[in-house]
């Protein structure tokens, strides 16, 4: 498996510090005590970048034809928000997993299999066609081509932590205009804590009204519009 590659490849004592400096954090940082799990945790997060990095190429594996079929990628579709700071402590990485696994809200992410049963009878904003395909591939296991996995595990993921990085950095350096981007950057962060999973299958109307009653009541339509796309929330139709 995939997770089994990548906890090989960052097995050493010396290369899963290394890895993490190149994610912009510092490893001495961690207590020792709690760097199993860090480290468990942080190698669970460069699994899912490397599998959204290549979304285009995802497979389901079909049991009765015993084969690989292509699939459209919209079964990982909020997982490009992805976290991207790594964390320093157990606690830290516990409430990073809980995170991720919000992210997937149609897979059984322990196993990378389709989870038709977890969503029920609660609507996260799929049509017609999708929930239909959603039914006939319950259970079906996610898989890539050989030819997407990486000769060198170890250069692939510290390719992936240095892209942690850069995505931090950007994120923290964005330039922030007087007033109104400010506004953009704090209902960003209300809608993302009302939405995890980024498919409330919602209107803007009801969002609005959700985000007032929640004390959030001074933003105009335009700052909505701005927000939910940066915040990547998927509008009900």
């Amino acid at each position: 498996m995939l997770e089994t590659r990548f906890e090989k490849a960052l097995s050493s004592d010396r290369v899963f510090p290394q890895v993490f400096a190149s994610a912009g954090g510092n490893f001495n940082r961690v207590p020792s005590k709690e760097r199993a799990t860090v480290k468990r945790i942080c190698t669970f997060l460069f699994v899912q970048r490397f599998v959204e990095i290549n979304r285009s190429d995802l497979l389901v594996f079909c049991p009765s034809r015993n084969a690989p079929l292509k699939i459209d990628s919209w079964l990982l579709r909020t997982a490009s928000n992805l976290p991207n700071v790594l964390p320093e402590n157990a606690h830290q990485a516990e409430k990073m997993l809980a995170e991720i696994c919000k992210l997937y809200p149609l897979l059984r992410i322990d196993e990378w299999s389709v989870d038709f049963c977890s969503v029920g009878l609660i609507h996260i904003g799929l049509s017609k066609a999708e929930t239909r395909c959603l039914e006939v591939i319950d259970g079906w296991s996610l898989c890539l081509p050989d030819n997407k996995l990486p000769n060198d595990f170890g250069a692939s993921i510290n390719s992936i932590a240095a892209q942690l990085a850069r995505d931090a950095s950007a994120d923290g350096c964005k330039k922030r205009g007087p007033g109104r981007t400010r506004k953009v950057d704090g209902l960003v962060d209300r809608l993302i804590r009302l939405y995890p999973n980024g498919i409330p299958n919602k209107t803007a109307n009801q969002i609005t009204r959700d985000l007032r009653q929640n004390g959030q009541t001074d933003f105009s339509d335009t700052t909505l519009r701005n927000a939910l796309s940066q915040a990547k929330i998927i509008l009900k139709t």
